[in-house]
């Protein structure tokens, strides 16, 4: 077959892509691409607070098992000594506590000491005398949790 000159030329033209279909084809896989990257974004964003929400918790329920932990069933100095005291063992400042026995601490300075299993402190204030009048207690992200001895 024979066609003419006109009809091989648009025979020919019709084989490939205009520009237009081709930047065309280009936007439209460029909106998908940046759709796909900002849902990625949004995802990684959200994981992110997720992870940092979840941090806080376990730190606020660490700080709340350490000051148990350390503290057992305390009360006060004088109406619940069955339950936490201190005493002098072996030349040596202790926690008697009932639930958990007796743990030496260790002395840092001057009124002041450290429980090193718990990494609890314990600055003892005097008074005028002398004598003890009570003690703050840090553990954690807790500081100067005071205690007071009432006469």
């Amino acid at each position: 077959m024979n066609f003419p000159p006109h009809r091989k030329a648009k025979r020919a033209r019709a084989r490939g892509f205009t520009i237009i279909e081709i930047m065309t084809a280009m936007m439209i896989f460029g909106m998908i691409v940046a759709a796909i990257f900002a849902t990625w974004t949004a995802l990684a964003h959200g994981s992110q607070s997720g992870n940092r929400a979840a941090a806080t918790a376990q730190r606020s329920r660490v700080a709340l098992r350490t000051i148990e932990d350390a503290l057992g069933a305390t009360r006060s100095f004088v109406a619940d000594v069955q339950y936490y005291t201190f005493v002098a063992e072996n030349g040596a400042l202790c926690l008697r506590r009932r639930k958990y026995g007796t743990i030496p601490l260790t002395p840092t300075f001057a009124d002041a000491f450290v429980d090193p299993n718990f990494e609890t402190d314990f600055l003892f204030a005097r008074d005028a005398n002398a004598a003890v009048t009570g003690v703050k207690i840090s553990s954690g992200r807790i500081r100067d949790l005071s205690f007071v001895r009432k006469s």
